[in-house]
């Protein structure tokens, strides 16, 4: 069994369920056996898992972090995926010796103890800030060419690779956009003409 760890809510928005769902899809093709963990938390979209096929445990948002990962652990995962930026080499390490542990991470800003790591931001293409945060034979992943897409996503990348150049650019500010980015990028294109490059959807 592969136990994902991640949540989602109205505070932290829905990117780490959103690509841990399109890496499971991947995953569900050499192993059937998938299964979330993501806490009930409010604004949670977690039923996703479900939807998609996946097995899913919510835990209440109060249980302590030894009962969290008791819980995962009871079933003896082969391998746990960790997308969390309240997760570290803390709660990662209950795991290490039993279970092969993927990290998804994009601060580079606390200590892993992980099997492996991707980091798929653009400026991974040039330099490693992991160096003195993950064990010495710790696999990594870093840059964009690692990037986890869902498969309709893949299949659009593939068709667009030798259409030339880009007409649409999409900006996209998350599930959940607390801070309202998209209205304020709105209001900023509303200032081109209509006949600009620009289009608002």
């Amino acid at each position: 069994m592969i136990a994902i760890r991640c949540d989602s809510s109205t505070q932290m928005g829905t990117g780490h369920l959103i690509r841990c769902l399109a890496l499971a899809e991947q995953l569900r093709e050499f192993h059937p056996e998938i299964h979330f963990f993501c806490r009930d938390l409010p604004g949670h979209i977690s039923e996703r898992a479900r939807e998609k096929g996946f097995a899913l445990t919510l835990i209440a948002a109060n249980t302590s972090v030894a009962e969290e990962i008791k819980t995962i652990q009871n079933l003896s995962p082969q391998a746990v995926v960790v997308d969390h930026y309240d997760l570290d080499e803390k709660w990662e390490s209950s795991f290490y010796s039993k279970s092969f542990v993927f990290v998804i991470d994009d601060l580079a800003d606390r200590k892993h103890q992980c099997h492996a790591l991707v980091d798929q931001n653009f400026r991974f293409s040039k330099e490693n800030l992991y160096s003195s945060l993950l064990p010495l034979d710790t696999s990594l992943f870093l840059g964009s060419r690692f990037a986890i897409l869902r498969k309709e996503l893949l299949s659009l990348k593939r068709k667009n690779s030798a259409a030339g150049a880009r007409k649409k650019i999409l900006c996209f500010f998350g599930g959940a956009d607390s801070s309202g980015e998209a209205l304020k990028l709105a209001q900023a294109l509303s200032h081109y003409p209509t006949d600009s490059f620009f289009q608002i959807v």
